[in-house]
């Protein structure tokens, strides 16, 4: 009799048990498609002693007046003015220093890699207009970049394999003879302009050429 009771509670309590709902779980999915507006500080995008900003005190050091005679727009000439030299001549620097040729490429960086990013700071410019800039003045700005990465790198604010990722090997001199050091400029001056003339022939490329060169490099490196 107990069992008959136990069985018939135990029977009724399963029939009066509501069946329970599936769970509705919320997520936020990614919307890779969406065009965002961010909001942001370009100086808080990179740490204070980051290499772009070594770039940036170097180019406002250097004596750019041949570059402005580049700007054709004066105080009252229609149009939209073209962004500051320096900025341009800095963002080449850098991608000359990260082994970078492509103008394509350039532009990519100056819109997705913070250090380029923050050298850029929001001037409107595309990978024609960069690529001018270096055609365009190629005497000047072939001769700054040259100075630019020998300085850096002589002066310890470029490291070594930067400057070897693509192959241009740059020895530093161990002595401390001024005779010594000033062959080593005078060496570093020469490699440097043989990476900007190599990295030139790239300008004008796709936006993955000078990315192929530097994996190439590596794995040869590697395989050494």
């Amino acid at each position: 009799m107990m069992e008959d009771a136990k069985d018939s509670f135990g029977g009724l309590a399963r029939q009066n048990t509501p069946m329970q709902q599936p769970l509705v779980v919320r997520y936020v999915e990614a919307q890779r498609t969406a065009v965002v507006f961010e909001r942001f500080e370009f100086d808080a995008l990179i740490e204070a002693d980051h290499p772009a900003r070594v770039v940036w005190s170097y180019v406002q050091q250097v004596d750019l007046s041949g570059l402005f005679e580049w700007i054709r727009a004066g105080a009252h000439t229609p149009g939209q003015p073209p962004p500051d030299p320096r900025v341009v001549l800095a963002l080449w620097l850098y991608a000359c220093v990260e082994g970078v040729g492509s103008a394509r490429q350039l532009e990519r960086l100056s819109e997705t890699h913070h250090g380029f990013r923050w050298l850029r700071g929001g001037v409107p410019l595309n990978y024609q207009l960069l690529s001018d800039f270096r055609w365009q003045a190629a005497v000047v700005v072939d001769r700054l970049l040259t100075q630019g990465v020998a300085t850096l790198w002589s002066e310890g604010l470029v490291s070594l394999a930067s400057l070897s990722d693509d192959g241009i090997r740059i020895r530093a001199s161990t002595s401390t003879s001024s005779f010594r050091r000033l062959a080593t400029l005078e060496r570093l001056l020469g490699e440097a302009a043989e990476r900007v003339a190599r990295l030139r022939q790239e300008i004008d490329g796709g936006p993955d050429i000078s990315s192929r060169r530097l994996r190439a490099a590596r794995e040869r490196a590697l395989r050494e």
